[in-house]
């Protein structure tokens, strides 16, 4: 077996590297050249390979070929890990809105004197071009989190319409986790804007039209969400899902539901 990983600083056997399977277990002729192609376009340049050996045997060296068939952009703006940080409505500006009381644009007295209104706590947006958009307000049953630290492989985005997630909890979830990310140059998610956040169970979290964001994550324990979106019914306009280089992102405080 062989894997890979893209590490360009500190110890490259520290426990957080992330290793990816390259090839999986195969056997080998003995005294002689074994040759293997890859099934799958590498998503990354791999800095580092390591041979997973299951015999008495053993490999004199191993060589890599390989060619660009792309541009290649810089690396080192791409994060290979992200702690996840507290969600604050300062540090998630660019990415949409926090839905909690201290990001009301104002407060006003409600019910008789019995409540108070929190006004404009986040903006919802319908762009679609036709104006074809339907608001739909669904509810996601979100399981918890299997593997932490958790492991970025994609991103989506809506293009047209913001997306509001709303936790509806009785207690038993202390929040989830939030990964963003802004458009770039090349209309795919711009690694180097990637962000992690852990939201509280008394925090919504609305997304701006056409900010890349990972599918809910949920933490503890199974977590609805109320949601308010725009929506067609054409795929393509309601969601884009991209695939991207692999993050590992670490979320101090919470351990994996198994």
């Amino acid at each position: 077996m062989v894997k890979g990983a893209h590490h360009l600083t500190g110890n490259i056997q520290a426990d957080d590297v992330l290793w990816i399977s390259l090839l999986p277990r195969v056997n080998l002729d003995s005294c002689s050249h074994n040759f293997f192609e890859l099934s799958e376009q590498p998503e990354v340049a791999y800095t580092h390979l390591r041979i997973c050996c299951y015999s008495n045997g053993g490999i004199a060296r191993i060589h890599a070929y390989g060619k660009s068939t792309y541009p290649i952009s810089p690396r080192a703006t791409i994060p290979q890990t992200l702690t996840a940080m507290p969600l604050t409505s300062e540090a998630y500006a660019p990415y949409g809105d926090v839905i909690h009381p201290p990001g009301a644009r104002s407060k006003t007295g409600a019910n008789q004197g019995t409540a108070s209104k929190f006004h404009h706590v986040a903006l919802i947006n319908n762009l679609f071009p036709q104006g074809d958009g339907k608001m739909n307000v669904c509810i996601f049953r979100c399981k918890p989190a299997q593997q932490l630290p958790f492991t970025v492989k994609l991103l989506e985005r809506h293009p047209y319409s913001t997306q509001a997630f709303i936790p509806m909890t009785s207690g038993g979830t202390r929040g989830y986790l939030v990964v963003v990310a802004l458009n770039g140059i090349d209309d795919r998610p711009d690694l180097s804007t990637l962000k992690a956040f852990i939201a509280t169970s008394t925090q919504g979290v609305n997304y701006r039209q056409g900010v890349w964001h990972h599918p809910m994550i949920a933490l503890d324990s199974v977590t609805d969400f109320a949601v308010i979106v725009y929506e067609n019914g054409i795929p393509k306009d309601d969601c884009n899902e991209v695939n991207v280089p692999h993050v590992l992102v670490r979320v101090p405080g919470f351990q994996a539901n198994l």
